[in-house]
Protein backbone atom coordinates (compact mmCIF):
# COMPACT_ATOMS: atom_id res chain seq x y z
CA UNK A 1 0.00 0.00 0.00
CA UNK A 2 1.02 3.36 -0.94
CA UNK A 3 2.24 6.12 1.68
CA UNK A 4 0.46 9.37 2.59
CA UNK A 5 3.28 10.70 1.02
CA UNK A 6 3.51 8.88 -2.19
CA UNK A 7 -0.58 9.06 -2.13
CA UNK A 8 -0.07 12.40 -2.20
CA UNK A 9 2.75 13.09 -4.47
CA UNK A 10 -0.01 11.04 -6.92
CA UNK A 11 -2.55 13.42 -6.29
CA UNK A 12 -0.30 16.55 -7.23
CA UNK A 13 0.90 14.77 -10.25
CA UNK A 14 -2.43 14.16 -11.27
CA UNK A 15 -2.94 17.92 -10.70
CA UNK A 16 0.13 18.65 -13.01
CA UNK A 17 -1.37 17.05 -15.89
CA UNK A 18 -4.66 18.20 -15.49
CA UNK A 19 -2.67 22.11 -16.36
CA UNK A 20 -1.27 19.91 -19.38
CA UNK A 21 -4.99 18.65 -20.62
CA UNK A 22 -6.93 22.29 -20.08
CA UNK A 23 -4.24 23.73 -22.49
CA UNK A 24 -4.80 21.14 -25.02
CA UNK A 25 -8.93 21.39 -24.80
CA UNK A 26 -8.39 25.38 -25.26
CA UNK A 27 -6.87 25.20 -28.48
CA UNK A 28 -9.78 22.20 -29.05
CA UNK A 29 -6.33 19.68 -30.02
CA UNK A 30 -8.86 16.59 -28.05
CA UNK A 31 -7.12 13.97 -29.21
CA UNK A 32 -3.83 15.39 -27.22
CA UNK A 33 -5.77 16.18 -24.53
CA UNK A 34 -7.07 12.42 -24.10
CA UNK A 35 -3.52 11.21 -24.86
CA UNK A 36 -2.01 13.49 -22.28
CA UNK A 37 -4.58 12.42 -19.58
CA UNK A 38 -3.80 8.79 -19.97
CA UNK A 39 -0.45 9.69 -18.48
CA UNK A 40 -1.94 10.47 -15.09
CA UNK A 41 -3.75 6.48 -15.09
CA UNK A 42 -1.06 4.94 -13.01
CA UNK A 43 -1.42 8.12 -10.55
CA UNK A 44 -5.13 8.01 -10.44
CA UNK A 45 -5.47 5.18 -7.75
CA UNK A 46 -3.78 6.23 -5.03
CA UNK A 47 -4.59 10.12 -6.21
CA UNK A 48 -8.37 8.71 -4.96
CA UNK A 49 -6.81 6.85 -2.05
CA UNK A 50 -5.51 10.23 -0.80
CA UNK A 51 -8.56 12.00 -1.31
CA UNK A 52 -10.73 9.06 0.58
CA UNK A 53 -8.58 8.77 3.19
CA UNK A 54 -6.80 11.84 4.46
CA UNK A 55 -9.25 14.57 2.67
CA UNK A 56 -12.13 12.50 3.85
CA UNK A 57 -14.27 12.96 0.30
CA UNK A 58 -17.15 10.62 0.25
CA UNK A 59 -16.98 10.80 -3.57
CA UNK A 60 -13.39 11.18 -4.62
CA UNK A 61 -12.71 12.31 -7.63
CA UNK A 62 -11.44 11.18 -11.00
CA UNK A 63 -11.45 14.32 -13.32
CA UNK A 64 -9.00 12.65 -16.22
CA UNK A 65 -10.14 9.72 -16.07
CA UNK A 66 -13.74 10.98 -16.55
CA UNK A 67 -12.46 13.39 -19.82
CA UNK A 68 -11.14 10.30 -21.30
CA UNK A 69 -14.37 8.88 -21.31
CA UNK A 70 -16.30 11.70 -22.50
CA UNK A 71 -13.74 12.47 -25.11
CA UNK A 72 -12.13 9.12 -26.25
CA UNK A 73 -15.24 8.31 -28.20
CA UNK A 74 -15.58 10.98 -30.44
CA UNK A 75 -12.14 11.09 -31.66
CA UNK A 76 -12.25 6.81 -32.25
CA UNK A 77 -9.72 6.17 -29.64
CA UNK A 78 -10.60 2.97 -28.85
CA UNK A 79 -6.97 1.91 -27.39
CA UNK A 80 -7.70 4.57 -24.71
CA UNK A 81 -10.90 3.20 -23.34
CA UNK A 82 -8.50 -0.14 -23.89
CA UNK A 83 -6.06 2.01 -21.12
CA UNK A 84 -8.71 2.65 -18.84
CA UNK A 85 -10.61 -0.50 -18.13
CA UNK A 86 -6.96 -2.22 -17.66
CA UNK A 87 -6.47 0.78 -15.61
CA UNK A 88 -9.65 0.09 -13.53
CA UNK A 89 -9.40 -3.82 -13.56
CA UNK A 90 -5.67 -3.36 -12.18
CA UNK A 91 -6.81 -1.12 -8.98
CA UNK A 92 -7.51 -3.40 -5.51
CA UNK A 93 -10.98 -4.05 -4.30
CA UNK A 94 -10.96 -1.14 -1.96
CA UNK A 95 -9.42 1.25 -4.88
CA UNK A 96 -12.32 -0.17 -7.77
CA UNK A 97 -14.65 0.66 -4.93
CA UNK A 98 -13.78 4.07 -4.38
CA UNK A 99 -15.21 4.80 -7.43
CA UNK A 100 -18.23 2.63 -7.66
CA UNK A 101 -19.90 4.26 -11.15
CA UNK A 102 -16.63 3.55 -13.01
CA UNK A 103 -17.66 0.56 -14.61
CA UNK A 104 -20.45 1.40 -15.28
CA UNK A 105 -19.28 4.71 -17.27
CA UNK A 106 -16.61 2.46 -19.30
CA UNK A 107 -19.19 0.42 -20.82
CA UNK A 108 -20.68 3.67 -21.66
CA UNK A 109 -17.94 5.06 -22.96
CA UNK A 110 -18.09 1.46 -25.20
CA UNK A 111 -21.21 1.79 -26.27
CA UNK A 112 -20.88 6.02 -27.42
CA UNK A 113 -17.77 4.72 -29.66
CA UNK A 114 -19.43 2.48 -31.58
CA UNK A 115 -22.34 4.96 -31.87
CA UNK A 116 -19.46 7.43 -33.12
CA UNK A 117 -18.57 4.85 -35.60
CA UNK A 118 -21.86 4.33 -36.57
CA UNK A 119 -22.87 7.72 -37.53
CA UNK A 120 -19.57 8.47 -38.90
CA UNK A 121 -20.02 5.31 -41.31
CA UNK A 122 -23.53 7.37 -42.63
CA UNK A 123 -21.41 10.09 -43.54
CA UNK A 124 -18.88 8.49 -45.01
CA UNK A 125 -20.85 6.59 -47.20
CA UNK A 126 -20.81 9.04 -50.08
CA UNK A 127 -19.39 12.76 -50.48
CA UNK A 128 -23.21 13.50 -50.82
CA UNK A 129 -23.96 11.93 -47.63
CA UNK A 130 -26.06 14.07 -44.34
CA UNK A 131 -26.46 12.88 -41.10
CA UNK A 132 -30.30 13.77 -39.39
CA UNK A 133 -29.80 13.91 -35.65
CA UNK A 134 -31.52 15.43 -32.68
CA UNK A 135 -29.05 16.47 -30.29
CA UNK A 136 -29.29 13.95 -27.25
CA UNK A 137 -27.14 13.36 -24.37
CA UNK A 138 -26.27 10.65 -26.48
CA UNK A 139 -24.40 12.35 -29.49
CA UNK A 140 -24.23 16.18 -27.69
CA UNK A 141 -20.52 15.54 -27.05
CA UNK A 142 -19.88 13.75 -30.32
CA UNK A 143 -21.49 16.73 -32.04
CA UNK A 144 -19.51 19.23 -29.99
CA UNK A 145 -16.23 17.58 -31.05
CA UNK A 146 -16.63 16.77 -34.46
CA UNK A 147 -17.92 20.53 -34.77
CA UNK A 148 -15.37 22.47 -32.77
CA UNK A 149 -13.29 20.90 -34.90
CA UNK A 150 -14.49 21.08 -38.25
CA UNK A 151 -15.17 17.44 -38.96
CA UNK A 152 -18.27 18.32 -39.72
CA UNK A 153 -20.64 21.16 -40.46
CA UNK A 154 -24.01 22.37 -39.75
CA UNK A 155 -26.68 22.08 -43.33
CA UNK A 156 -27.13 25.82 -44.23
CA UNK A 157 -31.00 24.87 -44.93
CA UNK A 158 -32.10 21.93 -43.28
CA UNK A 159 -32.22 21.60 -38.76
CA UNK A 160 -30.22 19.04 -37.20
CA UNK A 161 -28.29 18.15 -40.16
CA UNK A 162 -24.88 17.81 -40.48
CA UNK A 163 -22.38 17.08 -43.75
CA UNK A 164 -18.61 15.64 -43.42
CA UNK A 165 -16.55 18.64 -44.68
CA UNK A 166 -13.71 16.50 -44.29
CA UNK A 167 -14.98 14.03 -47.30
CA UNK A 168 -11.66 14.42 -49.89
CA UNK A 169 -14.70 13.48 -52.82
CA UNK A 170 -17.16 16.19 -51.82
CA UNK A 171 -17.27 19.06 -54.38
CA UNK A 172 -15.34 22.45 -53.86
CA UNK A 173 -14.24 25.69 -55.43
CA UNK A 174 -10.63 27.05 -55.29
CA UNK A 175 -8.83 29.69 -56.57
CA UNK A 176 -5.29 29.17 -58.47
CA UNK A 177 -2.70 30.69 -56.73
CA UNK A 178 -1.31 32.15 -60.45
CA UNK A 179 -3.89 33.93 -62.03
CA UNK A 180 -6.81 33.77 -59.41
CA UNK A 181 -9.42 31.95 -61.77
CA UNK A 182 -11.93 30.28 -59.64
CA UNK A 183 -12.21 25.93 -60.22
CA UNK A 184 -14.74 23.81 -59.35
CA UNK A 185 -13.59 20.32 -58.33
CA UNK A 186 -13.27 17.37 -55.88
CA UNK A 187 -11.75 18.36 -53.13
CA UNK A 188 -8.85 15.80 -53.99
CA UNK A 189 -7.99 17.58 -56.89
CA UNK A 190 -6.70 20.50 -54.76
CA UNK A 191 -4.03 19.15 -52.67
CA UNK A 192 -1.73 18.86 -54.98
CA UNK A 193 -0.81 21.50 -57.95
CA UNK A 194 -2.42 21.39 -61.02
CA UNK A 195 -3.27 22.91 -63.97
CA UNK A 196 -4.71 25.89 -64.57
CA UNK A 197 -7.65 25.97 -67.07
CA UNK A 198 -7.58 29.62 -67.44
CA UNK A 199 -3.68 30.29 -67.56
CA UNK A 200 -2.34 27.19 -68.27
CA UNK A 201 0.48 27.33 -65.24
CA UNK A 202 0.51 24.67 -62.80
CA UNK A 203 -0.25 26.36 -59.69
CA UNK A 204 -1.30 25.89 -56.21
CA UNK A 205 -4.87 26.19 -55.91
CA UNK A 206 -6.21 27.68 -52.71
CA UNK A 207 -9.57 26.37 -51.45
CA UNK A 208 -12.69 29.22 -51.27
CA UNK A 209 -15.48 26.94 -50.28
CA UNK A 210 -16.45 23.37 -49.84
CA UNK A 211 -19.62 22.09 -51.87
CA UNK A 212 -22.66 21.35 -49.39
CA UNK A 213 -25.02 18.57 -49.93
CA UNK A 214 -28.40 18.94 -51.73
Amino acid sequence: MATKVEMQAALERCEQIRHVVAAALHTLDYVAAVKHAEAALPHQHAAVSFQRRFQNSEAPAAPLVDLILRFAPACFLSRSLDAVEAWYAGGTKTERTSLPDMAGLIVDARRLLSYAVELWGKLSKSPMAVLRLAPDRHSKVLLHVWLSTAAVATHPTEPNTYIRVTDPRRDAVAKCSSCGGERSAPMSDFLEPSTCLKCGRRSDFVLLRRGLAQ
